[in-house]
């Protein structure tokens, strides 16, 4: 009888201990977890004292400082570790992986980091040119209502560059970019209107008029323009 109530005693016991040991084991688990993730707070902060840092021109701390934010997922880090990299500042320049950068960030809807990176496809910087992949990002950011993309779309159009050229849709690129304060776009918008036929000449054309008629010249473009970009 005694040896029974010995061996429940034990039973208990060893049981209480298991018990302890595993709720132990799950509170430093969760300690772990917790110091391996920071909140949010503290992540917002990191990425305010690298802007800090950058506006004091000490991009190696920014770089610093917003590498591992980038390498978590934030978009914005990802932008701005791009440029580090792409100019050389407080880190040694790798246009590639800059390029990289830009993607990841463009990819999740970024719309500064699609205009950077259309610009980087476009000048054939940190890989290939490829006009045609240019084209597509300054469309996304665009559309997204970034007016330096408006513009720069508004170019290919124009040019023809990446894109079937198109006078009409040119237009109307520079004019939204021109409406959200694009003076590029509104300088240009008002230099290619200036070579559109006017309602006359259009009348006596559909009318069968003589060859005299106004006909629209073309302003030259320079073979390569320098697209304008975001910088942080």
């Amino acid at each position: 009888m005694r040896a029974a109530a010995f061996v429940s005693l034990m039973r208990t016991i060893l049981g209480l201990v298991v018990a302890s040991i595993l709720a132990s084991t799950a509170a430093v688990g969760q300690e772990t977890r917790a110091d391996e993730t920071p909140s949010r707070e503290v992540l917002e902060a990191q990425f305010a004292e690298g802007v800090t840092a950058y506006d004091g021109q000490n991009y190696a701390r920014a770089f610093e400082l917003w590498l591992p934010l980038a390498q978590n997922g934030d978009l914005a880090a990802q932008r701005n570790v791009a440029h580090l990299l792409r100019r050389g500042l407080g880190v040694e320049q790798d246009l590639p992986r800059a390029r990289k950068f830009y993607q990841r960030s463009a990819e999740f809807g970024f719309v500064t980091s699609q205009t950077n990176l259309a610009v980087m496809l476009l000048n054939g910087e940190g890989g290939k040119e490829d006009p045609e992949q240019a084209a597509v990002w300054f469309d996304r950011a665009a559309r997204g209502g970034d007016p330096i993309a408006q513009y720069n779309l508004g170019r290919l159009y124009e040019q023809g560059i990446g894109v079937e050229a198109d006078t009409a849709r040119a237009l109307g690129w520079y004019a939204l970019a021109a409406r959200l304060g694009s003076q590029p776009a509104l300088d240009r918008l008002a230099e290619l209107v200036m070579t559109l036929p006017g309602p006359e000449a259009a009348q006596d054309t559909a009318a069968g008029a003589p060859g005299d008629a106004a006909t629209p010249t073309a302003v030259p473009l320079e073979p390569e323009w320098p697209a304008i970009e975001v910088l942080p």
